[in-house]
């Protein structure tokens, strides 16, 4: 029976119809009456739940409201062999006082005897395999040293089976969050480099080339070719951050310059990299990153630079204590004037800790939790917050932190006012997924996916760039109809027709409306996706907030425009005044013709009238 059991544990991939096999087996070669597995449930009652059963059963299982509690019902065999993790037998239901409240179900079946063997894998007890005998005083020791064998062979065969289903599902998720991971790449224009430092040799993605204006198929990058391409003004800096990094001296690569393009032009980048390997003598060896086109950005803070300085300047003067955190960190970037005379401590103290770290807040309960609300919810508010200054004097503020959207970065300002152990492939997915967000985050794009039924399955920042909570809005086509502008509509139900019918239309640009009601400019791209070999049909897509891009294009007409209109304004006022000026010079000519006549001397000495000025273009 032993080898039956093992051959059935080898041959079978599915738990719940090896677990019927075995049961069936230990009946038919062992002679059992009934033969039955429970699993240890985890829930707050312990219940011991019957998965599988073979022999004269007839509604025992079902009925018998087995528990591994330290209970009443949990104090047969089953219930004490979870606790202890050991066989245990019951040689006489009859007269067993342990068995009382099964007793006479199981004397109505035929069962005389039960052995009760543990099913314990990697020291953790799934659950037990139950047998019933018709005989008194079966289950002797030579008998239950077999079965205890037996069941830690069970308890083998379904903790393998686990491992690889858990092994299969977390190909899946990577396999998948990969795909994801290429199409946002794409989409979002992101270049990525893989860059040995100690060869100078790089790996590129086709779309770092095409920034640049390169073709991918004849494009070769390495780090001198990157260090002869930058322009002159930024290639100090650049490098010296670099190697700051790669000594260690910085915490991040994070940083902005000037490429040079095929054509000779130069473009603004976003260059974000992170060492992850190092040579035997701890020497850095293997560095990963990604280039973004940031030009339109740049120049869009070139619109933004006089509305800065008049910030600045009520920043300074403010009678309210106002500081500025990283919205992703917590990390404290400013703070005014006031605020540190209000509390005695030096801008030194403030700028680059995180909030939680200045002293004045320590006090302030849960306020780490507070950040992750903030970081949602985009308002926190406090009307009576106790503080302490820098001579522990103690005093209480109003405190009001908003998130506020500047040139396409989110800060906060405050007025005064951040799991188990995986295994290799669940660690690989998690940094899969780790930087697949940070890739979103960068480039302030979000994935979606839908299989034309059900919802829609958004990423974090999808449902932040709709202006939506997940805890509160659940994306099915309905809804996202309904958060776009009344105008297009009509352009973005087309274009999710054509996704669909995999036409591969072009980017789409639409507006969408926040709850609030603000209104935001988001580009849309979209694919139909038709390996059917581990997925439906299904369309896969990207989205991406370019509201400060259009509100730029719209601020450089408007300028225009009124521009124009002064011109115009200023060529007809010139025109009036010089028609009234020649008026003058003819009445005045004719006045002095009069005195001429009269014999007497001119009276006006007559100016030369200069031409109408001309438009200018």
């Amino acid at each position: 029976m032993l080898v039956d059991c093992n051959q059935i544990i080898k041959r079978l991939d599915s738990e719940q119809e090896l677990l019927e096999q075995v049961c069936r087996l230990i009946v038919g070669e062992g002679g059992y009456r009934m033969v039955w597995v429970g699993y240890a449930e985890q829930d707050a009652e312990k219940t011991v739940r019957p998965v599988a059963w073979a022999g004269v059963e007839e509604g025992y299982v079902s009925a018998a409201h087995i528990t591994w509690a330290d209970s009443e019902r949990g104090q047969g065999p089953t219930g004490v062999a979870i606790r202890t993790r050991l066989p245990q037998t019951c040689r006489d239901i009859a007269n067993a006082p342990h068995f009382a409240p099964w007793r006479d179900a199981a004397l109505q079946r035929g069962y005389r005897s039960t052995g009760v063997f543990p099913l314990v894998h990697e020291n953790v007890v799934l659950g037990t395999l139950n047998m019933y005998s018709a005989e008194v005083n079966r289950f002797d020791e030579e008998e239950a040293k077999l079965l205890a064998e037996l069941a830690g062979d069970l308890a083998l065969g379904l903790g393998l089976i686990r491992m690889r289903e858990g092994r299969q599902a977390a190909e899946r998720g990577l396999a998948e969050t990969a795909e994801r991971l290429a199409l946002a790449l794409h989409a979002g224009n992101l270049g990525i480099y893989d860059f040995n430092v100690q060869t100078g040799e790089v790996l590129v993605n086709p779309e770092y080339a095409l920034i640049l204006g390169y073709d991918p198929a004849d494009f070769h990058e390495t780090a001198a070719a990157w260090r002869d391409r930058l322009h002159p003004e930024d290639r100090e800096l650049t490098g010296q951050i670099l190697a700051d990094y790669l000594a260690g001296k910085r915490a991040e690569y994070r940083v902005e310059f000037r490429q040079r393009t095929r054509t000779g032009e130069y473009k603004w980048l976003l260059s974000v990299g992170r060492l992850i390997e190092r040579d035997a003598a701890g020497q850095p060896r293997r560095m990963i990153g990604t280039h973004a086109d940031i030009t339109a950005r740049k120049l869009a803070d070139a619109l933004l630079a006089a509305s800065e300085r008049r910030y600045r300047r009520l920043f300074e003067a403010a009678q309210d204590g106002i500081f500025i955190l990283n919205v992703e960190t917590g990390m404290i970037e400013d703070a005014n004037p006031f605020l540190i005379n209000l509390l005695g401590f030096s801008k030194e103290e403030f700028l680059g800790k995180k909030l939680w770290e200045v002293g004045f807040f320590r006090n302030l309960a849960a306020n780490q939790e507070k950040f992750a609300e903030l970081q949602q919810q985009e308002y926190v508010r406090y009307d009576h917050l106790p503080l302490e200054t820098s001579e522990g004097r103690q005093i209480e503020v109003e405190f009001v932190s908003n998130v506020y959207d500047v040139a396409g970065q989110k800060v906060i300002q405050c007025n005064i006012r951040d799991i188990s152990d995986r295994r290799r492939a669940e660690v690989a997915l998690q940094e899969k997924d780790r930087l697949l967000s940070e890739s979103q985050r960068v480039a302030q794009i979000g994935c979606w996916s839908w299989n034309f039924t059900g919802p829609i399955q958004w990423t974090d920042e999808t449902y932040h760039l709709y202006g939506v909570s997940p805890e509160t809005f659940s994306p099915t086509i309905d809804a996202l109809v309904n958060l776009i502008h009344p105008e297009d509509r009509p352009r973005m139900e087309e274009w999710v027709r054509a996704c669909g019918a995999g036409e591969r239309p072009a980017e789409l640009e639409f507006r969408c409306v926040w709850p609030d009601g603000t209104v935001r400019f988001l580009s849309g791209r979209g694919d139909r996706i038709t390996d059917t070999e581990n997925h439906p049909p299904h369309i896969l897509g990207t989205v991406q907030d370019i509201t400060e891009r259009k509100r730029a294009e719209q601020a450089l007409v408007k300028t225009a425009t009124e521009l124009q209109a002064r011109n115009d304004l200023l060529v007809r006022f010139n025109r009036v005044a010089v028609d009234r000026e020649v008026r003058m010079v003819e009445l005045k000519g004719q006045i002095n013709d009069l005195c001429q006549k009269l014999g007497e001397p001119p009276r006006y000495v007559i100016p030369v009238v200069a031409a109408p000025a001309q438009p200018q273009s």
